[in-house]
């Protein structure tokens, strides 16, 4: 009988996932303090930060918590959006890996936060689909965006995505572009507005975010000279797998269902805006590259879906899994 290893029940998925969980952890060591340099991040979440240190374990177990949480909110994305003729969670357990090979299972909490803000924010923007309509959901969208935005600043680059999620479903109009950047300037005009209560100055923030910028665009960021022959191989089979799906897809979308290509084209380009941030984004990789599991995921995912070749696909499962545990 024919195994297909990336296909599984969501109680399969489930077990695997705390499963893999557990041998990640006991493989690596344990990080229970968030990274001393927060480089991206405004006062205000490394304050957050600070606050949770002060508690042991604390932080380590907030970023647990919200791996899962984040894990299986991708999987509930992916189900609702993409996976319309059969219910695949292998989103869930390759976001897993993703963070595991990244160091973000634990300590990880700023960072696995902002990639929960991101995902309410994609999520939402989805629901208008829906529900039809696009004022309401562009503002909630955007205005979480505008949280993650004034706690890590480069995620403010998702807003960008969202205005090719409106162009690829043909609903943009000048309602809904209002509607956004509204909801995205919100959250800093609030943060500014108690900042000002509390004694400070009302532009103390602005003033801490161009400084932000000043400190992180527009330098060098990750330097590919310094990474291990395995991160050679697991970038590269990444971006194998990742070409490969778009190139199948693109095959495949006179059969597919309109939605699903759609909801797809959306990922590739947040993973596409999220790439250009991290290569702009001065050491901003440690939660950028987290950022990047999200659509990395459902691109991967996808691909596990409609591989045709069940041994190639299977084999391409094994090598990702043991490349990972060796990260």
């Amino acid at each position: 009988m024919k195994s297909d290893l990336t296909k599984h029940t969501l109680l399969q998925t489930v077990v695997l996932f705390f499963a893999l969980a557990a041998v990640f952890l006991s493989g690596s060591s344990v990080v229970t303090h968030e990274p001393a340099d927060l480089t991206g991040y405004t006062p205000l979440m490394v304050s957050i930060v600070s606050l949770a240190d002060t508690v042991p374990w604390l932080t380590m177990g907030l970023s647990l918590a919200l791996v899962t949480v984040n894990a299986f909110f991708l999987t509930r994305i992916t189900v609702r959006f993409l996976s319309f003729s059969d219910k695949n969670y292998t989103s869930s357990l390759i976001y897993l890996i993703l963070c595991a090979v990244t160091s973000s299972l634990t300590g990880g909490f700023a960072v696995q936060s902002i990639v929960f803000l991101t995902l309410v924010s994609v999520e939402t923007i989805f629901l208008f689909n829906k529900r039809d309509d696009i004022v309401r959901q562009m503002f909630l969208s955007a205005a979480y965006t505008g949280i993650a935005s004034i706690l890590f600043v480069p995620s403010v680059v998702v807003f960008a995505a969202m205005i090719t999620h409106l162009l690829i479903y043909r609903t943009i109009n000048l309602k809904g572009l209002l509607a956004g950047f509204t909801g995205l300037a919100l959250p800093l005009f609030l943060y500014c507005y108690v900042t000002w209560v509390a004694g400070g100055a009302f532009t103390a923030p602005l003033d801490n975010i161009r400084n932000i910028f000043d400190d992180i665009f527009l330098r060098r960021s990750l330097n590919i000279f310094e990474l291990t022959v395995p991160q050679y191989i697991f970038i590269a089979l990444v971006t194998g797998i990742s070409v490969y799906g778009f190139i199948r897809m693109a095959m495949s979308v006179n059969r597919a269902n309109t939605l699903t290509v759609r909801s797809y084209v959306y990922f590739v380009c947040l993973l596409i805006v999220l790439s250009l941030a991290l290569a702009l984004a001065y050491n901003t990789h440690d939660t950028l590259l987290p950022m990047m599991a999200v659509p990395l995921s459902v691109v991967i995912s996808m691909l596990f879906r409609q591989a045709p070749n069940l041994y190639v696909k299977n084999a391409i499962a094994l090598v990702f899994l043991v490349l990972a545990l060796i990260l």
